[in-house]
């Protein structure tokens, strides 16, 4: 079960890391030809959520309960400061309506929140574990 769970993890951290340059991007370039800074939140989830997979991936392969513990409790934070990136740590557009805001924002902070707590969940499995001598 708890093998499962981690691919799920590790699955939704590539979704992420995708989805948000593909599916659920930020605002478009303007007529300017100046990138906005929902771009710039754009790029930092989906390398955020590429690091967050490399982890889990990790988590996977290793044997010793308490170092996938410990990481799975990093990538819980690293899902928290992604899910916070669009509209706290990094300013977006001043309109409500604008792409950004609309999709990116949800999508992101759904994502993160779901990380979260399947890394969690995972980190506790994990710390739960018997050691095999």
């Amino acid at each position: 079960m708890k093998k499962i769970l981690q691919i799920v993890l590790t699955v939704l951290c590539a979704a992420l890391s995708a989805g948000v340059k593909l599916m659920f991007h930020a605002c478009a370039k303007p007529e300017n030809g100046m990138w906005m800074h929902c771009h710039d939140a754009e790029n930092a989830v989906s390398g955020i959520a590429a690091g967050l997979a490399v982890l889990a991936l990790l988590m996977l392969l290793i044997k010793n309960g308490k170092i996938a513990g410990v990481i799975g409790l990093l990538i819980a934070a690293g899902a928290v400061v992604s899910a916070l990136i669009p509209g706290h740590i990094v300013k977006m557009c001043m309109m409500d309506t604008m792409r950004c805001h609309a999709v990116m924002k949800p999508a992101v902070m759904i994502f993160g929140a779901g990380i979260a707590l399947l890394a969690l969940c995972c980190a506790v499995l994990r710390f739960c574990e018997k050691q095999e001598s």
